[in-house]
């Protein structure tokens, strides 16, 4: 979804993401484009809590031995700290953020699996190569950053 998606779209969009919960729960975690739709941030909610999807945002929810934690997004200056979490290895710790940011910050405060979108990796030719420039970079999606 983004700031050409329609209303009606997005509605269609949610309805059918949320026939998943009759198997299990559906979340969602906010990421840029959100704040450009055609209709407001209310409406966008109403429409993801009607259909039975759990917005995370700055959230965790704990499922048996898992920890979930979806992030603001990352050009939200106000967003938690991972550290703020006091994840352990005791549990598996899952962070749903939009953007692939922090990954290394992540590692060290017990993220074990970091799912993200964004990157638009290999989808915009020649801008795909720029994205390697840029420090931290997880857009191999951990093929480097999360060896240990």
């Amino acid at each position: 979804m983004d700031e050409s998606t329609s209303k009606e779209d997005m509605e269609i969009l949610f309805k059918q993401l949320g026939r998943l919960t009759k198997v299990a729960p559906v979340y969602f975690v906010y990421g840029n484009h959100e704040n450009k739709t055609k209709f407001t941030r209310t409406k966008l909610n109403q429409v993801i809590t009607k259909n039975n999807i759990t917005i995370l945002n700055d959230q965790e929810v704990h499922l048996n031995n898992i920890i979930l934690i979806g992030r603001k997004d990352y050009t939200n200056k106000n967003r938690k700290k991972t550290k703020n979490y006091n994840l352990t290895n005791k549990t598996y710790n899952i962070v749903l953020d939009h953007q692939p940011q922090r990954t290394k910050e992540n590692i060290k405060n017990n993220v074990d699996l970091q799912l993200s979108g964004h990157t638009h990796n290999g989808q915009m030719f020649p801008l795909s190569y720029s994205y390697h420039l840029q420090p931290d970079f997880a857009g191999n999606y951990g093929k480097e950053t999360f060896k240990h």
